[in-house]
């Protein structure tokens, strides 16, 4: 299991963490990315309710400090949050938004236009700009509990995340 690390590390200690120096090498195209990400998914089916909640459970078990920006889960064990009712629902839509990142990210301004519509979502959450940076680290390290990812695939979700966060950039104030 990976250690706890702090959303706010370096992104050199996060490629040197996870690994992903190798990956990040790889040039793809918008339709590679989409390709290697779907099939990535195909270990955490949109359809398969559990996936999700799996996901929060991971997350906040592994990045505990994130969880002051769950209210009223500051406290929450690993089997509370993996029978909450609020991470099931929260788990379906974030595994859904994962699915259509992808589907979507080959059509660069839907993509930026869908991210816009997620980062405006958390305003009032006071998620940590360095949050959206490494969150598709965290995401491949959630799905590699899941199953084997390659090489490409890795490589493909942190092109995903790059532009994302570049779309989150934009979006700060000037």
């Amino acid at each position: 299991m990976v250690s706890p690390i702090s959303l706010a590390a370096p992104l050199t200690v996060l490629f040197t963490h996870f690994s992903f120096a190798a990956a990040a090498a790889l040039p793809f195209s918008d339709e590679e990315v989409k390709k290697h990400t779907l099939a990535s998914l195909n270990i955490v089916p949109v359809d398969d309710n559990h996936h999700g909640h799996d996901f929060y459970t991971y997350f906040l078990t592994n990045y505990p400090e994130n969880k002051k920006n769950f209210k009223g889960a500051e406290n929450s064990t690993p089997e509370e949050i993996q029978k909450s009712k609020r991470f099931e629902k929260l788990g379906k839509a974030f595994l859904l938004s994962m699915h259509l990142l992808s589907t979507i990210y080959d059509n660069e301004p839907v993509f930026r236009e869908y991210s816009r519509d997620l980062i405006r979502k958390h305003p009032n959450r006071e998620v940590d700009p360095d949050t959206w940076k490494v969150f598709f680290n965290i995401w491949t390290n959630f799905l590699e509990t899941k199953g084997h990812l390659t090489d490409e695939q890795k490589a493909a979700w942190e092109a995903i995340g790059r532009r994302f966060h570049e779309e989150f950039l934009a979006q700060l104030p000037k």
